[in-house]
């Protein structure tokens, strides 16, 4: 395989954290670059997501109200879309 060089400046301490990352998942940092290339050329996206610890104020109320409805018992399961969409009628 040809190969190019591709010349990234950062901190180091993202620099090394990054490595730590790419480490955890039995990559290099440079295997884990290449990785996230290969995505964007496939996919066309560029995708950023935060850790659960991360999630902001408001994210963090509505997944414990959502978890509080279905401790209470406020959710409905459907067999099908047919009777997902019946009960939409209804609402």
């Amino acid at each position: 395989m040809k190969t190019a060089l591709i010349t990234l400046k950062t901190d180091p301490k993202t620099k090394e954290e990054a490595k730590k990352v790419a480490s955890s998942f039995g990559l290099s940092l440079s295997s884990l670059l290449n990785g996230l290339l290969l995505n964007v050329v496939k996919t066309g996206e560029v995708k950023f997501s935060q850790r659960p610890d991360a999630l902001n104020n408001e994210m963090t109320k509505v997944i414990k109200e959502s978890e509080d409805d279905y401790k209470a018992g406020r959710f409905h399961c459907f067999a099908n879309v047919d009777d997902f969409i019946a009960h939409l009628d209804k609402v």
